[in-house]
C-alpha cells in the first residue's frame, strides 16, 4: 500500500512542478487547425506516469519478471522510447510503424493459436492477425487522444474492467498489483488533462498505454496458463474494447475510400463529430458512458 501511496504522490507532484516550472520547446504541444485547443501544453504526461511506471514497476515487481511480463516490460520500454522520440522530433509516420514492428516481434513468436467468440484460426492466421491487433490497438489509444481527458480516461475504465475480471482468478490476481501500480500512476494524470487540460500525454503515453492494451491478452493468459500450447480467446477484449475499434476501423476506411494516406491525421473521429456538436466536455461524458454500458453488458452477459 505505501508503494502505491508514493507512486500516486510522485506522480501528482512531478507533474505538478513541471507544469508550474518547466518549458521545453520540443515537448510543447501548438495549436494548429487540426487540433482543438487553442494555446500551447506540455507533453509532458506520459514521461512522467509511463516513466514512474515502469521504474517502480523494476524495483518492486522484480519477483514477477516471469516470461510474459518481461516480454511486456521490454517492449513497454521500447515503445515509450519511440514515444518519447515521436514528441521530440516529430517521427514519419513509416518510421513509427517500423519501430512498432519491430518491438512486435517480442509478442507474435508465443502466439500458438487465436480465437474469439468460438472462432478458431490456426497459428499461421493467428500471428498474423496478431500483427493486425498489435498495431491498430497500440495506435487506437494515440487515435483517441484527441480531446482533453478522453483517452486517459477511457483507459482507466479498461483497466477497471480488468481489474474486475483477475478479481474472479486467482492465478490472475496475484499479478493484480502491476494494474493497481499503473491506475495509480495515471489518475494524477487525469486530474491535470480533463478539460480544460493543463498538460497533455504526448505520444510516450498514448503509445505506451495502446501498447499495453495490445500486449495484455498475452500477459493475462499467459500468467493463468503457464503454458504456448493453447488457444488465445481474445473475446474479452474484443468486447471491452469495441469502443476504440469501431473507432479506428471507421476512420480507417474512410481515409481510404477518400484515397487519404491511412496514417495521416485528420478530423473524422467520432469524439471530433461529437465536439463540434455538443462541446469537448459533454463529448467526452458522452464517450465515457458508452464505453462504461459496453463494460457493464460484457459482466451482464458472460
Amino acid at each position: 500500500m505505501i508503494v502505491l501511496q508514493s507512486a500516486f504522490l510522485f506522480s501528482f507532484l512531478i507533474m505538478f512542478f513541471l507544469y508550474k516550472f518547466i518549458r521545453i520547446k520540443s515537448l510543447m504541444d501548438f495549436p494548429n487547425d487540426r487540433k482543438i485547443h487553442k494555446k500551447i501544453i506540455p507533453l509532458y504526461g506520459g514521461l512522467v506516469f509511463v516513466g514512474l511506471f515502469l521504474l517502480y514497476s523494476l524495483f518492486f515487481l522484480k519477483d514477477n519478471f516471469f516470461m510474459p511480463f518481461s516480454l511486456v516490460y521490454i517492449g513497454g520500454v521500447l515503445i515509450f522510447i519511440l514515444g518519447v522520440c515521436d514528441d521530440i522530433f516529430k517521427l514519419n509516420w513509416f518510421y513509427k510503424l517500423s519501430a512498432q514492428l519491430l518491438i512486435l516481434f517480442f509478442c507474435v513468436g508465443v502466439i500458438d493459436s487465436f480465437s474469439f467468440f468460438g472462432l478458431h484460426f490456426s497459428p499461421f492466421f493467428s500471428q498474423l492477425l496478431f500483427v493486425f491487433w498489435f498495431l491498430g490497438i497500440t495506435n487506437a489509444m494515440n487515435l483517441l487522444d484527441g480531446l482533453d481527458g478522453l483517452a486517459i480516461g477511457v483507459f482507466i475504465l479498461f483497466l477497471i474492467a480488468i481489474l474486475v475480471l483477475i478479481n474472479q482468478n486467482y492465478f490472475l490476481f496475484q499479478h493484480s498489483f502491476v494494474f493497481l501500480l499503473l491506475l495509480v500512476c495515471i489518475i494524477p494524470f487525469l486530474i491535470f488533462n480533463f478539460y480544460p487540460a493543463k498538460l497533455y500525454m504526448g505520444s510516450a503515453g498514448s503509445l505506451f498505454l495502446g501498447y499495453f492494451l495490445a500486449v495484455l491478452p498475452l500477459f493475462l493468459i499467459l500468467s493463468e496458463n503457464q503454458s504456448i500450447n493453447f488457444t488465445y480467446d481474445f473475446s474479452f477484449f474484443i468486447w471491452i474494447y469495441a469502443y476504440i475499434i469501431f473507432d479506428t476501423i471507421r476512420v480507417l476506411f474512410f481515409r481510404v475510400t477518400k484515397k487519404k494516406n491511412p496514417f495521416m491525421a485528420d478530423q473524422n473521429h467520432l469524439h471530433h463529430v461529437l465536439s463540434n456538436r455538443l462541446g469537448v466536455f459533454k463529448s467526452v461524458l458522452l464517450i465515457y458512458s458508452i464505453n462504461l454500458l459496453i463494460l457493464i453488458s460484457y459482466f451482464l452477459f458472460n
